[in-house]
């Protein structure tokens, strides 16, 4: 197809790093009812990657401490504006809330710093696992990264990770140590997952040690999320470690892993995959929470089954595209296999269209907070699947149209608070794009080549005037009319003609999205395509956004 703003960029390998605002106001006076609202979003946002503290022992410290004889917990009090200033984030209702969240959070960061990490504790670890959330929130995921490093190493020190010691605890202490190790685990896997970065915990197994082992109806809702993350989470190290140690997969490997993902969806409660409500009754708080965990939870599930099978996808795809048997990313013993390859390719299909949709559904009915802090990497690991998919296949089905317009329309929503969610929207529009110049090339060729009854007389070739417009409408295929699952095996029309572009990678946009005019650029070069220029030949196993440590000049996002 040749350059095309989805292509064309000198930020490629550059990850998208904000700034961190500046505490500018003077007369700030914290108001103690919002903080307590705040904190309630605080339990929201988190349900499904952390459970830390019981709203108990948050009410209990937070009656406490402005006692003078009461026992001061640096890392307690710090962990507590920490909550409030995540709620604040998440909420983002008007100005007051992003002071709050500014102010409390540079107060934290202050005291939990303060002590120079000399004398690691269970609040260390809980402190600055909340701040490593708070980071990803503000699009500062390298300082994320740095302060889960922190958390993972006290946690060392402290031998969390030891579970058979836990023993020699009572159960209450025994409870708090489990959940904060597998919080720990949880986040960490799930955002390292998506950067393509070394996990700061190893391998755990927590199962032997729960104080409530075989009485699941004294779990708590939170724990019970908690704990579907962790056991997903378990898997998808699995699957990163065998595809960093390999290089590819074979297919029986990723059937393996594909039954125990189904398994472990199979063990779900029903609350956690269904909800029901009436639609002339509001929202309450505990029924977001409640949803959002679940959301948290089936997302995760089905970036697990994308990160599995896009590899079969892509090396399906490309074969299409280029005619030969693939960059080699994946094993195929015997071609009877290829039919079990292309379900195991749907499958991620079906995965990124299943995950677009439901957040799209929680977004028009009002579940979504304002700044959803893994949520926008997932929806944009779903467009780059359903976006390669629909430019591959020419025609792609309607409901992957859809899919791929809801992934936009979410994080187009999510942008208003969040520059990393603006970032995605932003590449995933220059990839439509692309997808609708490609189909329209594709519709001339078979006019071309196929009306044997109608010439064309007269082909204009003018620029358009000032006051004309391009379209820029999102790609859809109106002779499509398959609705069903449909084969991937369906030949490109048109031959050798490709699109370029590596999925995951950052652009430069220093300005408003503009899409370029390319309808005087040469679409048939007489040649075969380049698709190492554009690298694609590393890509078919990376799902991950690995870019480099190197975020400058850095982006003035505030």
């Amino acid at each position: 197809m040749g350059p095309s703003l989805f292509t064309e960029n000198t930020r490629r390998h550059v990850m998208l790093e904000a700034t961190s605002p500046e505490d500018t106001s003077n007369n700030f006076v914290e108001d103690e009812h919002q903080k307590r609202a705040m904190i309630d979003v605080y339990f929201v946002a988190t349900n499904g990657m952390l459970d830390l503290f019981s709203r108990e022992e948050v009410e209990a410290y937070s009656a406490t401490v402005d006692t003078p004889s009461a026992e001061k917990r640096e890392y307690m009090t710090a962990a507590l504006d920490l909550m409030v200033a995540i709620g604040a984030q998440c909420r983002a209702a008007d100005q007051f809330d992003r002071q709050y969240a500014v102010r409390l959070f540079s107060r934290a960061q202050k005291t939990a710093l303060a002590s120079g990490l000399e004398d690691p504790c269970l609040d260390m670890v809980r402190c600055f696992l909340l701040m490593t959330f708070y980071m990803l929130g503000a699009c500062r995921r390298n300082a994320a990264f740095m302060y889960m490093g922190i958390a993972s190493q006290a946690a060392s020190a402290l031998g969390l990770h030891v579970t058979e010691q836990y023993r020699h605890f009572n159960a209450s202490d025994q409870s708090v140590r489990l959940r904060t190790l597998r919080s720990l685990r949880v986040l960490d896997v799930m955002y390292c997952s998506i950067l393509g970065r070394p996990y700061s915990t190893g391998a755990i197994r927590t199962d032997h040690v729960t104080p409530n082992s075989g009485d699941v109806e004294t779990s708590s809702p939170r724990q019970l999320r908690l704990n579907a993350s962790f056991r997903v989470c378990t898997i998808i190290a699995q699957i990163t470690q065998r595809l960093d140690c390999d290089g590819s997969m074979g297919l029986s490997t990723a059937e393996e892993f594909l039954k125990r993902l189904q398994e472990w969806s199979v063990s779900l409660p029903d609350d956690m995959r269904q909800f029901k409500k009436p639609v002339d009754q509001p929202l309450a708080l505990s029924e977001q929470e409640q949803m959002i965990g679940n959301i948290h939870v089936s997302c995760v599930y089905y970036f697990a089954v994308m990160l599995v099978t896009r590899p079969f996808l892509i090396s399906h795809l490309m074969q299409q595209l280029t005619g030969n048997a693939g960059d080699g990313s994946v094993t195929i013993a015997t071609p009877d296999a290829q039919a079990n390859v292309i379900d195991v390719a749907q499958a991620c299909i079906d995965s990124a269209i299943l995950m677009a949709n439901m957040c799209y559904e929680a977004l028009q009915s009002g579940i979504l907070l304002k700044q959803m802090c893994i949520m926008k990497a997932w929806v944009f690991a779903a467009g780059l699947v359903l976006g390669f998919s629909m430019f591959a296949q020419g025609e792609s089905r309607f409901d992957m149209d859809d899919a791929f317009n809801n992934a936009r329309e979410v994080l187009r929503n999510l942008s208003i608070h969040s520059p990393q969610a603006e970032h995605y929207y932003e590449i995933l529009s220059g990839f439509a794009d692309v997808i609708q110049r490609h189909r329209q090339h594709l519709s001339r060729e078979r006019r071309r080549s196929k009306n044997k009854y109608v010439d064309q007389i007269l082909a204009l070739d003018a620029s358009p005037s000032a006051g004309g417009s391009h379209s820029t409408s999102s790609p859809r295929t109106p002779l499509s009319t398959d609705h069903g699952i449909g084969p991937l095996s369906t030949a490109i029309p048109g031959g050798s003609e490709t699109g370029g572009g590596v999925l995951g990678t950052d652009f430069d946009f220093n300005g408003p999205l503009q899409m370029a005019d390319y309808s005087q650029w040469p679409l048939e070069n007489g040649g075969g395509f380049d698709f190492g220029m554009f690298g694609w030949d590393n890509f078919a196993m990376q799902i991950s956004e690995n870019f480099s440590f190197d975020n400058e000049p850095a982006w003035g996002v505030t």
